[in-house]
């Protein structure tokens, strides 16, 4: 539809423009795309992206709020989203409930469980961090892919040398 179109291509320009580093026309761009799709969950996200580029945490969470009002069925993608920006915020206990029932939704994803072992590590409990490394590195093997490694390889090192296990964290990195 021509409405699909019209906010892929805000989406798409604003994407490029934010990468490029251009963000003052990015913002331009979404805010007229805004005007014209108020109701645009990809645009709204794609402001949060822009908040969070520029540093701004409660600007982007408030984008995604918004985005989130707007969320096809499956809001998974945003709902992450709010959890990281939550997170960034120090605000673990509701990045945690977030994430707690994404696993839920979505157990078989390691991204989530790496994350969940991220948010532990974070409030103090490295040996509940390292079993949702632990499993997410189960899950992640079966599939893998650099970046959700990358944090389930590091992750795991932390976690074992918050616990004194040194000899485990030197064997995973």
């Amino acid at each position: 539809s021509c409405t699909t179109h019209g906010e892929m291509k805000f989406n798409g320009m604003a994407w490029a423009l934010t990468e490029m580093g251009h963000y003052d026309e990015a913002r331009r761009l979404l805010e007229l795309g805004l005007n014209r799709f108020p109701q645009s969950y990809a645009l709204w996200v794609a402001m949060g992206a822009l908040y969070d580029s520029l540093g701004d945490d409660f600007e982007s969470l408030k984008c995604i709020e918004t985005a989130l009002e707007f969320a096809p069925e499956d809001n998974a993608g945003g709902l992450y989203d709010k959890a990281l920006t939550l997170t960034k915020l120090g605000c673990y206990g509701d990045a945690r409930q977030i994430i707690d029932d994404l696993i839920e939704r979505y157990p078989e994803n390691p991204t989530y469980l790496a994350e969940r072992g991220g948010l532990a590590l974070d409030t103090g409990y490295p040996q509940e961090a390292l079993r949702y490394y632990q499993r997410a590195m189960e899950i992640w093997q079966q599939n893998p892919s650099t970046y959700t490694g990358i944090c389930i390889y590091s992750g795991l090192c932390s976690a074992y040398m918050e616990l004194g296990m040194k000899r485990e964290g030197m064997e995973i990195a």
